[in-house]
């Protein structure tokens, strides 16, 4: 029974694309934790407490 049938991802035929996708995804999470940053720094202190 093949991946495909069980409903699987079938992994990238070359070391390239596996390259490309870890490249693409760590500048995601890079991007997601400086704003993060950005929200904690500056953003979140001018919200006013009650």
């Amino acid at each position: 029974m093949d991946d495909d049938e069980r409903g699987g991802r079938q992994p990238p035929a070359d070391g390239a694309a596996v390259g490309q996708a870890a490249i693409k995804w760590a500048g995601i999470v890079i991007i997601v934790v400086a704003i993060l940053y950005f929200l904690a720094r500056y953003v979140i202190p001018l919200v006013p407490r009650g």
